[in-house]
């Protein structure tokens, strides 16, 4: 489905939606340090937290990632995301919530900043609030490395 057509520049300056705005916006890009190596995968820190990567890196390695905004799961149950196949999970607490379109930038402190997008429908299913305590996580294939 074509939701706009445009040049680069004209659909950049003038999105029709949150979700075209996103292609032209980084969000949750970081600088990882490798602790671990595995056969297929590494451990590494962001700050002071564990995160998971897909690929195998060289102990004391430093890669750049990006995670999506929209593949982060939000819950207020750490007990939920254990029972997944979620590789990354982490407490935040949600320091702004700003919709645009039906679309609501969630933001955490984690303790580093990261951004979740949400549907207006999962904000109120979710009753968030600024202040209040999440759990979001996170599949390791789902991080995209630079």
């Amino acid at each position: 489905k074509i939701i706009q057509s445009g040049t680069i520049d004209e659909i950049k300056s003038s999105p029709k939606s949150a979700f075209i705005r996103s292609f032209f916006e980084v969000e949750n890009y970081f600088n990882v340090e490798i602790t671990e190596s595995f056969d297929n995968h590494s451990q590494g820190v962001i700050g002071s937290e564990k995160i998971f990567l897909p690929r195998n890196f060289n102990k004391g390695d430093n890669v750049s990632i990006i995670i999506h905004p929209e593949s982060l799961i939000l819950s207020k149950n750490i007990e939920y995301l254990k029972n997944t196949s979620l590789r990354n999970v982490w407490q935040g607490k949600v320091t702004g919530l700003n919709e645009d379109m039906g679309v609501v930038k969630v933001t955490l402190s984690c303790p580093f900043e990261l951004k979740s997008y949400i549907t207006t429908d999962s904000l109120k299913e979710l009753k968030l609030n600024i202040g209040d305590i999440l759990y979001v996580g996170f599949k390791s294939s789902s991080v995209n490395i630079l």
